[in-house]
């Protein structure tokens, strides 16, 4: 055999060994799975920690619209019938006469019951045609219109004619919230937004400064504790009573159960408290906003003191369980869209929002100052969330940048 033929057989036995066939079992055989882009569910892709969570948007919205309820039916109980409860001898005492007079039908056809509703339905009506206009799908059912509903119903007067919710809750929802890209997108808390809308367009209805009190009994269209009180610090000759301590109309006690006169969720601090207890066990809401915000308010408050004296204990109690103080700092400070997300960012969210209140309540032209404190701390939480953000591990910040 020459040589050319042997090259040949060698590349034809190398050919044969190739194909012969591997011994041990036989590979398993895997069937291809085809799946289908509808097959496959969405990808989420967030930030760490990555923790599964049970609470949806619809839960959290719906849990504070039911912590809300408490405070919002009594202040409806409470505007409906002129209600009040007194405590005396170890029992609480009741007076039934204007409720037996009315008739308990009378509550379903008040004015606050019907300001607390409409504001409910206008609300979410709005957001259904907004969601309809947007090509979306309809979100009502998330519960986050309805609890600007009945938050801005809480924050209106009790006779307030109801065009005033029905307007402001198109206002709150269609520019508020869904102008800046709907639920998350909004950078002002819807609500007090819609609160300070109906303070700008009809001041006049929002605030009753001329009509103070004649009787303790008179809580329906007598003045707000801190118009009563802000009349006192000012002396004013013109108005009757001016010059007489406002503890002899509203105690601490009315204040705290909601013997008082004001707006119509604002009256119960004790309601509010419990309803924001429950939201605390629920870990919605944390502790810093609430607490720094009001701890601020009671801190400068008892150091300006009131009328004829400083480190006035009785004046800071006055302020913090009056106006809107526990409902704003308890339920809108906290809202998760418009606060700081870092635990130093909302303490520094908290010790401004109590500075400003304060500022506005003692030294400004109104009464109150909470819906006007939030909304402009509102504006500088992106600011606040850039600087106190914290560093990522092992990278080192650049001059000039926070």
């Amino acid at each position: 055999m020459d040589k050319e033929g042997k090259e040949k057989k060698d590349s034809k036995d190398s050919k044969g060994s190739k194909k012969e066939k591997p011994k041990g079992p036989k590979p398993l055989k895997v069937k291809k799975q085809e799946y289908k882009v509808w097959d496959v569910p969405s990808l989420s892709v967030t930030s760490s920690p990555h923790v599964h969570n049970m609470d949806s948007v619809k839960k959290v919205m719906w849990t504070v619209f039911i912590a809300l309820v408490p405070a919002t039916l009594w202040g409806i109980f409470h505007f409906a019938f002129d209600f009040n409860i007194e405590y005396l001898s170890g029992a609480f005492q009741y007076d039934y006469k204007k409720i037996n007079d009315s008739g308990l039908g009378h509550l379903f056809t008040s004015s606050p019951f019907l300001n607390v509703v409409v504001s409910i339905i206008a609300c979410m009506a709005t957001e259904a045609m907004v969601n309809t206009f947007r090509k979306q799908k309809i979100s009502i059912m998330d519960g986050s219109a309805a609890v600007t509903g009945i938050l801005l119903g809480m924050t209106l007067p009790p006779e307030a004619p109801l065009f005033i919710p029905i307007i402001s809750s198109i206002f709150t929802i269609s520019v508020v919230k869904h102008l800046f890209g709907g639920l998350g997108g909004n950078f002002l808390n819807p609500a007090l937004a819609g609160r300070v809308f109906a303070m700008v367009a009809w001041p006049g209805i929002m605030y009753t400064q001329d009509n103070y009190l004649t009787s303790v009994a008179d809580t329906k269209t007598g003045a707000t504790a801190l118009e009563f009180m802000k009349k006192y610090i000012a002396s004013d000759p013109n108005v009757a009573g001016g010059n007489a301590d406002p503890h002899t109309v509203y105690s601490w006690y009315d204040q705290l159960i909601g013997n008082i006169g004001g707006s119509i969720g604002e009256v119960s601090a004790i309601l509010l408290l419990i309803g924001a207890i429950y939201l605390f066990v629920k870990k919605y809401i944390t502790w810093e906003i609430p607490v720094v915000y009001i701890a601020t308010v009671f801190i400068f408050t008892f150091i300006i003191g009131g009328k004829e004296t400083y480190f006035d204990l009785s004046y800071a109690l006055y302020h913090v369980l009056s106006g809107g103080l526990i409902l704003g700092a308890l339920y809108m400070a906290t809202d998760m869209v418009t606060c700081p997300l870092t635990s130093r960012g909302q303490l520094i969210f908290g010790v401004s929002l109590g500075l400003l209140t304060v500022f506005i309540r003692v030294y400004g032209g109104y009464p109150e100052g909470v819906a006007f404190s939030i909304l402009i701390l509102n504006l500088f939480t992106p600011l606040i969330d850039r600087v106190t953000m914290p560093r990522i591990f092992g990278h080192r910040s650049k001059k000039g940048t926070a």
